[in-house]
């Protein structure tokens, strides 16, 4: 009880994020104690502007002095031949001495291991960490931090504390609507990756349901959990995490403020903020549709959602009262300032930068506008950029971008060692020593003249709060002597305080065995969420893995025992479950060990499970490189899916002799993982329920259809829960690789076909095929037009 009650009071980090120099210098400024930002390579923002080597030291060593730290995004997946880019990535990273490096690819944690013992890592998001057991193992191999999946709620952020790893928690800034890690939409329609920092951002784009809603309707509002700070630290959080790597200078100072603010007030007890003006604050500068609380409270949905605007919404300043030509009369109920920005929003958008004189809340002012189409009496103006707020933390970074004050005492007699000790507030304490004083001949140091010589710091980051003089009468130093003592001094004291803040602790890899499949190089693997396709086992396949629509134990049993086939299955998870669903699922599978012979794992925390039966890791497990399948054998993993995000010509460079493989070769790729359903959205439904029934009620094909502005349709199918519905949405076209039949020919790798709402006539014609293209070579179909060859010839970004 007592390591729960320290571990709530726990000061919580505060994580500022930062794309350049001038965005890590206003969350410095502003009060960050980490700074978290990208090298040139393997960053999962590879738009920011980044650092190079020269800036990345330059910015450990300005956070180090001043107390803070540097955490390195190397949070990407590595393709096998960019082995030796990272390696040099991560002599850089080590040289600069940053404090950790934040990962989402397994086999980094390998070349750690081997060859970068200094190193601190840190578990990304993108790995999607919703349970203990996930925690726990990440813990136990070393990770002394995991960044919670963003879905997880506080209940689930204390179970992960429990084990002993520290859990950062995103707190303000974008949300990906998709499962982080879990995200392939951006990869497979535009050949950019998500889990390589090049996202094309699909999520922004409008959609329309099979219903006739339309919108922006995979967009989030942006996360705000300035008011819930307390129910965090109480939750054992460790460090609060800003988004923002892609956000100006300004925005994270004043997001950084703002936390750093209510953390202190919290940490004061009692001590209040005006949390409203804050909120307004937040909201100028940056809002999509307001905030939302996402997933931490157990609200999502509606509460979610931004489906009218996919952008900066600013604020409110008042309403349109007239318009002409080229003008709009406008009631402000706000002031507006010369050189704000302004927005106003009817049945079309228009922008223009003010270029009046200041107006006071309550006017009417006319505004000239290059057009008003669209615009009508009634429509409203907002506020996008304040220049009145831009400037007041303009000022804030300068004034608190000063100097470090430092203490001193000075030792000045004649025949001695002139002694200087410097000391700051973090008790680095050091002492040097220059030349021996001499007496005097015409003109002895003065204290005067000593105090002026001592304050001269230069351009370092440093100012003589006080100096406590001891100067023997008669004494005379050159000053070019006092110079140089003082510069020895200060640079003493700058290297205590640069050095590597935090140790690291040693990095453990498993030593386990997977059990052997007892299966060929090539083989046939046919998945479905029917459990009646196990049949296809009669037409050619190898194994049937079986992915229900429902991981609810009475459900699970129920079909289960509907089925009177009795021929063998593996059975899929998706990448989110939480700890308790995955102690159900342990307990499911251990009672039927009978059918179940093996179980699909998406996801890092379904792999610390001691599994009754073998492990296969699915598509969730992102396999690019080597070390990664190195990683998944020690997991005990006998069966490894290679990425959907390599070429073949990658896949033939991942795969080796000694493990088994599998690809997808055909089937609707999952292009996200939503934890929201756009059904309750759309009746304004905020709260999580598992109990809705709406999808079997009205036995949908689907649960809802996303069609692009291109008719483009991307179907979503739901899976149940304990904790309530999650969304599988499916690519618009199903991948048939068949295409590629000459490249396919060399690979040792198996085939996975993946089925969704085919006919039985079209799968068992597409089993028999793909057995044919294993076994002689050739297959016995042609890929029509209505499918695609996916990344298989190119791979991705």
């Amino acid at each position: 009880m007592k390591q729960q009650t320290d571990m709530q009071r726990e000061k919580m980090e505060l994580l500022s994020p930062a794309g350049d120099m001038a965005a890590f210098k206003a969350a410095i400024a502003c009060g960050a104690d980490a700074v978290y930002l990208g090298y040139t390579s393997f960053g999962a923002r590879s738009y920011a502007g980044n650092f190079n080597k020269d800036e990345l030291c330059e910015a450990v060593a300005y956070a180090h002095e001043r107390g803070r730290k540097i955490y390195v995004t190397v949070n990407t997946l590595i393709k096998e031949r960019e082995m030796k880019q990272l390696r040099e990535t991560l002599d850089t990273v080590c040289y600069s001495g940053a404090d950790a490096i934040i990962i989402q690819d397994l086999g980094i944690i390998r070349i750690a291991a081997q060859y970068y013992p200094e190193l601190k890592l840190h578990a990304s998001t993108q790995m999607a960490i919703h349970n203990a057991q996930g925690a726990a193992l990440l813990f136990g191999m070393g990770l002394p931090r995991v960044v919670a999946a963003r879905e997880c709620s506080l209940q689930e952020i204390r179970r992960m504390r429990e084990t002993g790893a520290e859990v950062e928690v995103f707190g303000h800034g974008s949300l990906c609507v998709s499962v982080s890690g879990q995200c392939l939409f951006s990869s497979m329609i535009g050949g950019r990756s998500g889990n390589r920092g090049k996202c094309a951002q699909p999520c922004r784009m409008q959609y329309r349901l099979e219903d006739g809603t339309d919108g922006y309707l995979l967009s989030t509002r942006d996360l705000m959990l300035l008011r819930h700070l307390r129910e965090m630290r109480d939750a054992g959080v460790s460090s609060i995490k800003i988004e923002g790597r892609m956000k100006r200078p300004e925005y994270v100072g004043i997001v950084t403020r703002a936390y750093r603010q209510a953390l202190d007030a919290l940490e004061d007890g009692g001590k209040a903020i005006d949390e409203q003006s804050t909120v307004d604050e937040l909201r100028q500068i940056y809002n999509r549709g307001g905030f939302t609380e996402g997933y931490l409270l157990g609200s999502n949905h509606a509460a979610l959602m931004s489906w009218k605007k996919q952008n900066h919404s600013g604020v409110e300043i008042g309403g349109i009262l007239k318009t002409d030509a080229k003008s709009v009369l406008l009631q402000a109920e706000q002031e507006i300032r010369h050189g704000d920005t302004l927005q106003f929003r009817g049945k079309t958008e228009q922008d223009v930068v003010y270029d009046g004189s200041d107006v006071t809340a309550g006017s009417r002012i006319r505004i000239p506008l290059k057009s008003t189409a669209g615009l009508a009496a009634g429509d409203k103006g907002y506020r996008i950029v304040s220049t009145l707020q831009l400037s007041r933390i303009n000022d804030v970074i300068r004034e608190n971008g000063g100097r470090i004050p430092v203490y001193g005492k000075l030792s000045i007699a004649g025949g001695k060692p002139t002694v200087l000790e410097l000391w700051d507030d973090e008790a680095n304490r050091i002492s040097v020593t220059g030349e021996c004083a001499k007496e005097a001949v015409s003109r002895p140091l003065t204290k005067p003249t000593v105090e002026i010589q001592m304050a001269k710091m230069g351009d370092s980051a440093y100012k003589m709060s006080s100096l406590e003089i001891d100067l023997e009468d008669g004494a005379f130093l050159p000053l070019g002597a006092l110079n140089a003592l003082r510069r020895k001094a200060i640079a003493e004291l700058r290297e205590k305080r640069i050095r590597r803040i935090s140790e690291p602790q040693a990095l453990k890899i498993p030593e386990g065995k997977a059990k052997d499949p007892g299966l060929p190089k090539r083989m046939l693997v046919v998945s479905s969420p029917l459990l009646s396709d196990s049949i296809l086992l009669h037409e050619g396949a190898d194994r049937f893995i079986w992915r229900p629509d429902t991981l609810i134990p009475d459900e699970l049993e129920a079909l289960l025992a509907e089925d009177s086939s009795g021929l063998p299955i593996g059975l899929e998870l998706p990448a989110v479950t939480y700890t308790q669903e995955l102690e159900q699922i342990l307990s499911f599978v251990g009672k039927h060990t009978d059918r179940i012979r093996f179980v699909v794992a998406n996801s890092v925390g379904q792999l610390a499970v001691n599994w009754p039966c073998s492990v296969w890791s699915g598509q969730g497990m992102n396999l690019f490189n080597k070390e990664c399948a190195e990683m998944l054998s020690a997991l005990k993993v006998s069966v490894m899916t290679a990425s959907c995000e390599l070429s073949t010509h990658e896949v033939n460079e991942l795969v080796s002799q000694d493990k088994a493989y599998v690809m997808e070769v055909y089937g609707r790729t999952q292009l996200m993982l939503l934890s929201h359903c756009p059904v309750r959205t759309e009746r304004g439904d905020e709260k999580t329920d598992n109990r809705c029934g709406r999808c079997r009620a009205e036995h949908r094909e689907c649960t809802a259809c996303y069609t692009d502005t291109k008719g483009y349709r991307f179907p979503a199918y739901n899976i149940r829960t304990p904790h309530g519905c999650l969304l599988r949405v499916y690519n618009s076209l199903p991948l048939d690789a068949a295409r590629y039949e000459k490249q396919l020919n060399g690979l040792q790798c198996g085939f996975r076909l993946s089925f969704t709402d085919e006919p039985q006539s079209k799968k068992s014609e597409l089993v028999r095929s793909y057995r044919s293209l294993l076994d002689c070579g050739k297959a016995l179909h042609s890929p029509g037009a209505e499918s695609t060859g996916g990344r298989l010839l190119r791979g991705v970004e």
